[in-house]
């Protein structure tokens, strides 16, 4: 499996991360007997963070939602960097006012400074996800952030600076973006942009009863489109959403990740949506996408029932060394309700693991598609 490098995708909910790389070279992984374990060194790395959700009585469904983060070299230094995105408030502009993203520079010590009032990286809108890529080949990683407002995407100017270019650019999407990655889906040298968006946040939409006033499940919303960008080469981007089949209004998406699952050459696309059957897009390599979801057997879960999909990520559980052509496709889920018994559908045997942590009546799902 060829997947791209550099490219990262963020979602929002249950801020979950998801970021891919080149895979060929990689060095061999552990036995699965090694034991590995793990230690909260949060507070002594510097990377206390608490996000601002902006929780109101409207029950706005931006506040059900964690902030994103991401993972990037962007002084290029070759120590990977922090960026965490910050939420704000739909209703409350001194609560909005105090919510700030934060970019962390590795200072190779274990440790972590918040570079972030000297970067230039300024926070405006709801903050949901984010992204980055070098989109200009000017050798500095550059980023993207999704938001229930304009989407920014700032040009990283070396020496730890980085200019809003949204407007420039064409980028500039006022949908409720939750994620988004970065792919070059037409193989000119040029890494294009896609921008994962969930639901139309209407704020008359009320539910609870005569007691209280509570959050709207997803289903409640409609679905919007998400946007692809094709980048031009020179700075800017043409919004292609439309002429590459992908304008579609019956997903909500959350999660999503671009790689080449069927090793054709041509980067594909595959979108976590909640409570709407999961999108795979088939590459087609004349400027359009393909959605195959069903018949791959990743639009549902192993029951033929949707789930609520929140991040998704592609990678190889099964080679000692990831081989080219053998990836496999994971996708977080959350599933709200009573668990029913499996019914066996004839996709099923593409579902290979699945990894459930139960909480009370919900159960979080990591289902791991593989091609055959």
């Amino acid at each position: 499996m060829g997947v791209a490098a550099r490219t990262v995708a963020s979602c929002g909910a249950l801020a979950c991360v998801c970021a891919t790389s080149t895979l060929r070279g990689a060095p061999t992984i552990q036995s699965q007997a090694t034991a590995v374990t793990f230690t909260d060194i949060t507070r002594e790395a510097g990377l206390e963070f608490h996000p601002v959700n902006g929780a109101s009585p409207q029950k706005h469904i931006v506040e059900t939602m964690g902030s994103g983060a991401l993972f990037f070299d962007f002084d290029g230094d070759g120590w990977v960097d922090v960026f965490l995105v910050d939420g704000g408030s739909v209703s409350e502009p001194a609560v909005a006012a105090r919510a700030r993203h934060r970019l962390y520079r590795n200072q190779a010590n274990g440790r972590f400074e918040d570079v972030t009032g000297a970067s230039g990286i300024e926070h405006h809108e709801y903050g949901m996800g984010a992204c980055a890529a070098d989109y200009d080949n000017d050798g500095r990683v550059d980023l993207y952030v999704t938001s229930y407002g304009p989407d920014q995407l700032f040009h990283n100017d070396g020496n730890g600076k980085f200019t809003d270019v949204t407007r420039r650019a064409g980028v500039g999407s006022e949908l409720l973006g939750a994620s988004c990655a970065f792919a070059d889906i037409d193989n000119d040298g040029d890494v294009d942009l896609f921008v994962a968006n969930y639901v139309d946040p209407d704020s008359r939409k009320v539910c609870g009863d005569a007691r209280a006033r509570a959050y709207c499940r997803p289903d409640v919303y409609s679905g919007v489109p998400s946007a692809m960008y094709r980048n031009n080469g020179d700075g800017t981007f043409t919004d292609v959403t439309t002429a590459s089949g992908l304008d579609r209004t019956d997903g909500k998406a959350l999660g999503v990740v671009f790689a080449d699952y069927d090793n054709d050459g041509r980067m594909d696309l595959f979108v976590a949506n909640d409570l709407t059957r999961n999108f795979l897009y088939h590459n087609e390599a004349n400027g359009s996408f393909k959605e195959v979801g069903l018949p791959a057997g990743v639009a549902l879960a192993s029951d033929g029932r949707v789930r609520a999909g929140m991040g998704t990520d592609f990678g190889d559980y099964a080679q000692p060394v990831p081989q080219p052509g053998q990836g496999s496709l994971c996708g977080c889920n959350v599933r709200i309700g009573r668990r029913s018994s499996d019914t066996p559908i004839s996709r099923i045997r593409r579902r290979v693991l699945r990894l459930r942590q139960r909480r009370g009546s919900r159960s979080r799902d990591c289902q791991w598609a593989r091609p055959r």
